[in-house]
């Protein structure tokens, strides 16, 4: 290492990462993610902290269409061990009357 530089940060020191997640309407959107089944920790008017198992995000009232995504849409994966409990969910279909 080189002087002057700084030292990396050690994995154990991590102790959460969370992604911000834009949200044009932020009380539609968390209606949304509850009504898939996600836990709503806490909110306030402006963000909330959503989880589902050991994972959370944080969903804003703060939304730039050239920010959240290739071209306004955000992208988001997740590894589904029940894939058939997921499919029992609300579908998009029925959560359309939100919009």
């Amino acid at each position: 290492m080189a002087t002057g530089e700084e030292t990396p940060l050690e994995p154990s020191a991590v102790v959460d990462v969370k992604a911000f997640v834009p949200a044009k309407s932020l009380d539609v959107a968390k209606q949304f993610y509850v009504d898939l089944g996600f836990t709503l920790n806490w909110s306030d008017e402006g963000i909330a902290e959503f989880q589902i198992g050991a994972f959370r995000f944080l969903l804003q009232r703060f939304y730039v269409k050239e920010h959240a995504g290739h071209h306004g849409k955000t992208s988001r994966h997740a590894a589904l061990g029940a894939a058939c409990a997921v499919l029992e969910r609300p579908n998009r279909r029925s959560l359309a009357y939100r919009r």
